[in-house]
């Protein structure tokens, strides 16, 4: 029962907010995750360079740049086009 309380009370709440309360609540957790992830990066980073040898840093920075530029094409643009379109038609 207690669960169930606590469930109804977050959703309770989060009615109460405004669009445009909710849009910035979301817009600053979304900018700290960004953060904390690009420190995360940053710290993992500056750990490889002290214990791989130059050449594997090396091979590990094209790797990595090889990666994030295929990730880039992963999504290809999905995402975007379920935003602008109301609904989706199956070709």
């Amino acid at each position: 029962m207690t669960d169930y309380n606590n469930q109804s009370k977050i959703i309770s709440d989060n009615s109460l907010l405004s669009l445009k309360d909710r849009t910035i609540r979301g817009g600053a957790i979304t900018f700290g995750a960004q953060i904390i992830q690009q420190l995360l990066r940053l710290g993992i980073m500056a750990v490889l360079a002290r214990l791989l040898t130059p050449r594997d840093y090396g091979l590990l920075g094209m790797v990595t740049t090889f990666t994030i530029f295929l990730s880039l094409f992963s999504d290809l643009g999905l995402s975007y086009a379920t935003i602008q379109k109301a609904e989706l038609n199956y070709a």
